[in-house]
């Protein structure tokens, strides 16, 4: 019995010729490019038991990189499921980090007086060490979207082997970066970027240790490969024999990463370059079928810098596609609850979205239904954010007018026109009295800004008697907060579309909660449940579409596809100055989050954010021939709907783009969904035709 047949007889496994033609290479570099759901890390893994005991190489002559933690895990346990029995020998599944570090604790002598501030026992976080870079440099400490856009561009960097270019939202970027570095070296501190980098450096300056690694590892696997960075290839490089042994899984469609510095191009470039490769293609999706197979084929071709391959469908698979165009966030979360409603029973569901505050009101929907969820990489900046930290001292400072604290936060942030000596003044003395009225008793102001205080004052008192809901438009409105959110238009940094989309979120917790206690309370319960992370048997999962890569659900829900979320809107600002990576990179990710569904795949978008037009991700409008539309509520075949100049009118049609109607005079009307959105021209009638 050959060893593909007892895999085939003892362990239920069946392979297709593509896969086996892959399992059975074992000279010389090959290059598999696997489309979703082909099931390539049971290729590699069975690849690595055919090398063992067909082709009797020894275990530990084979060196298996991957990208992240969680998939050498998941490799090393795979394995060991199917030959753990068989094999008694120390098989490496490694990430190129851990590998690094085991590297320089051999072959270093300098290593061991180093020490990591990336994990749990780090003399000082890589975030509190840049705050305090920053401070020294600017005197002024940086809120957590700076500080994480520092450690990005310097990763990035290291990773790509670039010095640290400027940018318009960090000032001094590159002097930053150097005292950063400074001050690693002063310590002896190390972070992950800096294995890489050293064991690099080491290997370069070393020959002799070159050889010495390529005869112990004379075969090399990589998983992931479309995810590495251009100094992970140079290691490969490195580690490569004169037999070039190397067996490199991947997708270039699936490359997501490069905010940590991933670079398709070098995959492109390596596999060129390097040596004569084989390739094989393993094109069949075993985890989706039509309709969505086709569409997804449709978006990802689209992409100019791609290796060619088409992926199929299992014969008997199906996946089923429906679009769904709400009004706004608050409809879209409606819908969602009736998906969830429907589907909870019938297998496992992902909810998906590009940005991490867009779980908030999810999250806070199911809570309040008492639905056991699975989260994943929701750590968010949202509670921390200027904007949540304004609202919630709105709110403190309404139950509480002597709160100084809450006032700190917003004085100057609304229509007071309070100058900085008076408020100085007036928070000079500790005191539990109105601090509103003292303002009036003891500044000098003229008559008309004390009656605008008493304005203030009386706005304060029905905040805490208004819905929070109503609450946030009259802190927006009559207290004038929205002037100050479009002053910060001027900054550089400015981008409106996280400001429209955190009101948003904003916005639809409040819609959530019935009192502005309760809605503190629940942020507070949110908070606290995205700081953990917490396995349950739920078979629901919130999940960002780059955590969700590697997964698979029944039931795919993709949300908040809007032009300017997904792609985003740098993304498209960097097309338009000729740099199509980052949009690329975009196309790429919505193309992950499809491909994850195995039953069925929905889309959410909206026409309206933060009282604004809104238009649904390009994606969408791509996909629409393949797509079963699903409109809002009063937007529905057969429907009657009123128009503002026309009457009220049935629905006849609709597509993506399009709405038609027939009115009683007038006859059949063709009507742009964005326009008639826009400018609020319909509305849901009970009248008959």
């Amino acid at each position: 019995m050959t060893f593909i047949q007892e895999l085939e007889q003892n362990h239920a496994l069946q392979f297709n010729q593509q896969q086996l033609d892959a399992i059975q290479h074992t000279q010389g570099p090959a290059l598999i490019l696997a489309v979703p759901g082909a099931g390539k890390t049971t290729t590699l893994i069975c690849r690595t038991g055919f090398l063992i005991f067909e082709q009797q190489v020894a275990p530990h002559s084979i060196l298996s990189l991957t990208f992240s933690r969680a998939a050498a895990m998941d490799m090393k346990k795979r394995f060991n499921e199917l030959f753990q029995s068989h094999v008694h020998a120390n098989i490496s599944f490694s990430t190129f980090h851990s590998f690094c570090y085991r590297f320089l604790k051999a072959f270093d002598r300098e290593q061991p007086e180093w020490t990591l501030i990336e994990g749990k026992n780090a003399p000082i976080s890589k975030k509190k060490l840049i705050a305090q870079v920053h401070y020294s440099l600017h005197h002024a400490w940086p809120n957590e979207e700076i500080t994480e856009e520092i450690l990005r561009q310097i990763s990035v960097a290291k990773n790509r082997e670039t010095s640290v270019p400027t940018s318009s939202m960090v000032k001094a970027l590159p002097e930053i970066a150097a005292r950063y570095e400074s001050e690693k070296e002063k310590n002896r501190w190390f972070d992950y970027d800096d294995l890489l980098r050293h064991t690099l450096n080491r290997l370069r300056s070393d020959i002799e240790l070159q050889h010495r690694l390529q005869n112990q590892y004379p075969y090399i696997q990589v998983d992931e490969t479309q995810d590495l960075s251009p100094i992970q290839f140079q290691l490969i490089s490195c580690l490569l024999s004169i037999k070039k042994n190397i067996f490199m899984v991947a997708d270039d469609d699936q490359s997501i990463y490069g905010f940590r510095g991933a670079m398709p191009e070098e995959l492109f470039a390596f596999t060129k370059n390097e040596a004569d490769f084989s390739v094989y293609r393993m094109e069949t999706n075993y985890r989706s079928g039509t309709p969505l197979i086709e569409p997804a084929n449709t978006i990802i071709k689209k992409n100019v810098a791609r290796f060619d391959k088409k992926m199929q469908k299992r014969a008997d698979a199906s996946t089923v596609l429906e679009l769904h165009i709400c009004n706004n966030p608050e409809d879209q979360l409606k819908q969602i609850e009736a998906k969830v409603q429907e589907k909870r029973d019938l297998g496992s569901i992902g909810i998906l979205f590009r940005n991490r505050i867009s779980a908030l009101p999810v999250l806070n929907l199911m809570e309040s239904h008492q639905i056991a969820v699975n989260v994943r990489d929701l750590q968010t900046s949202f509670f921390r954010s200027a904007l949540f930290k304004d609202f919630r001292a709105f709110f403190l400072f309404s139950m509480d007018l002597s709160d100084g604290d809450a006032l700190d936060q917003i004085w100057y942030k609304f229509n007071g026109y309070i100058k900085k000596r008076d408020y100085q003044q007036l928070r000079a003395l500790e005191s539990e009295e109105n601090l509103l009225r003292r303002l009036i008793r003891t500044a000098d102001l003229p008559l008309y800004q004390r009656k605008n205080i008493l304005r203030i004052e009386d706005c304060f008192y029905q905040l805490q008697k208004q819905r929070p809901s109503f609450a946030i438009e009259t802190i927006l409105r009559d207290l004038s907060y929205r002037e100050h959110l479009n002053q910060k238009k001027e900054s550089a940094n400015y981008r409106g579309e996280v400001d429209s989309q955190h009101l948003s979120i904003l916005q639809t917790l409040a819609t959530q909660s019935v009192s502005i206690i309760d809605f503190l309370s629940r942020c507070e319960d949110l908070q606290k449940r995205l700081s953990r992370f917490e396995k349950t048997q739920s078979s629901i999962t919130l999940s960002t579409l780059h955590g969700a890569k590697g997964l698979e659900f029944d039931h795919v829900l993709i949300i908040d596809l809007i032009d300017g979320i997904l792609p985003s809107a740098v993304a498209k600002k960097q097309d338009s100055f000729g740099d199509s990576a980052l949009l690329e990179e975009e196309r790429r990710l919505f193309y992950v989050g499809m491909t994850r569904a195995k039953k069925s795949c929905s889309f959410y978008s909206y026409t309206r954010l933060d009282q604004a037009p809104s238009t649904p991700s390009p994606y969408l409008a791509e996909l629409q021939p393949f797509l079963s539309i699903q409109p809002p509520d009063e937007w529905v075949v057969g429907g009657t709907v009123a128009h503002k100049t026309l009457g009220v009118g049935v629905i006849q049609q609709l597509d993506y783009k399009c709405i038609w109607i027939d009115f009683p005079k007038q006859g059949c009307k063709k009507f742009a969904r964005e326009f008639v959105a826009r400018h609020n021209l319909l509305k849901k009638s009970d009248d008959s035709k």
